[in-house]
């Protein structure tokens, strides 16, 4: 399912290792398929993104440091990212990966840096992760227009250590 431990760390750049040594990093995010309009609308309601404005499956994609990547299963496009990891078990997974992967007799839990719309912190807290997520966006008005700026860098929203 993911590169081990001791794979990730050989293979990723040092820059990683500056700033998360120790850490088992994923990074997460989901992306969009496009899928024709049903013409029930049970189907309809069930398949609509409204971030996306269509009908559509999610896709999680799990990004590992040393480039190994983890597409996820489909979910429907009416779930937001949160019910994604959820219906996927992805936290739940992680947790029995990393309790199989033991480096040096140790656990040493996924550190899941998640996209603005993820808020997976407790549920990632009970599975013995620890969550990093961008801040959220800021709205700031100028000369008439909106303008939305998100904050590009990760604040670590961890409740432990």
């Amino acid at each position: 399912m993911y590169a081990s431990y001791e794979e990730d760390t050989e293979f990723r750049t040092k820059f990683w290792d500056e700033h998360f040594k120790g850490r088992r990093v994923v990074l997460h995010d989901t992306t969009n398929v496009s899928l024709r309009k049903p013409s029930s609308g049970d189907m309809q309601r069930a398949l609509y993104s409204a971030y996306y404005k269509e009908c559509c499956a999610k896709g999680g994609v799990a990004c590992q440091p040393c480039n190994w990547i983890l597409g996820l299963p489909l979910v429907t496009g009416h779930s937001n990212d949160d019910q994604q990891i959820d219906q996927t078990k992805i936290l739940k997974l992680q947790k029995a990966f990393q309790d199989e992967d033991l480096v040096g007799g140790d656990v040493i839990g996924f550190l899941n840096i998640y996209d603005k719309g993820y808020h997976q912190l407790l549920e990632a807290k009970r599975n013995g992760q620890r969550t990093l997520v961008p801040d959220s966006g800021i709205l700031v008005a100028e000369s008439g227009e909106s303008l939305l700026r998100a904050a590009s860098v990760a604040v670590d929203r961890s409740i432990w250590e």
